[in-house]
């Protein structure tokens, strides 16, 4: 199953990966466009594999390179099965590219929950489905059910046999 995780430069989708990954898997910075191409990986997530993709972060812009990056982005976001639309408190959330209708939809998650307390921000949660923060590890396993359960139905997490899967 893959799982594009998508937002706006610096919202925290690499550091949501190394969180997840429990390694430095993606380059983490301040400068927005640090990340330039599509980084995977498979993750354990509540007991099921996925193949988690780390995106650019989607604006506009007039570099090339970067431009060529969020078309792979946009490309992740069609191939998935599950978006993960992190939010992030200090960066303007942009726009969803239109037609995204993975399969089991989107995700809306606030990451950097630990910015919202420390500066006494208010979270809109009418906007959100979970608030987690990569910092601190806040809300990571609930995420990490939360996730496994949009992908797989409680049937068959039930099941006590084995799973068959579909070539």
């Amino acid at each position: 199953v893959t799982i594009a995780c998508i937002g706006a430069p610096n919202a925290g989708k690499s550091s949501l990966l190394n969180a997840l990954h429990r390694s430095e898997r993606a380059i983490v910075s301040d400068l927005p466009g640090t990340t330039r191409d599509r980084v995977s990986a498979s993750l354990d997530l509540g007991g099921v594999v996925v193949e988690w993709v780390d995106t650019p972060g989607l604006r506009d812009t007039d570099d090339p390179v970067e431009t060529a990056a969020i078309a792979t982005a946009l490309d992740a976001i069609r191939q998935a099965v599950l978006v993960i639309h992190l939010m992030a408190p200090d960066v303007k959330d942009p726009e969803l590219p239109a037609g995204i209708a993975p399969a089991e939809g989107v995700l809306r998650v606030q990451g950097k929950a630990d910015l919202l307390e420390a500066a006494g921000l208010a979270a809109n949660d009418d906007e959100i489905d979970l608030r987690i923060s990569a910092v601190t590890g806040e809300g990571i396993a609930g995420f990490a059910t939360a996730v496994r359960n949009r992908i797989v139905r409680p049937e068959d997490l039930a099941f006590e046999g084995r799973w068959p899967f579909d070539a």
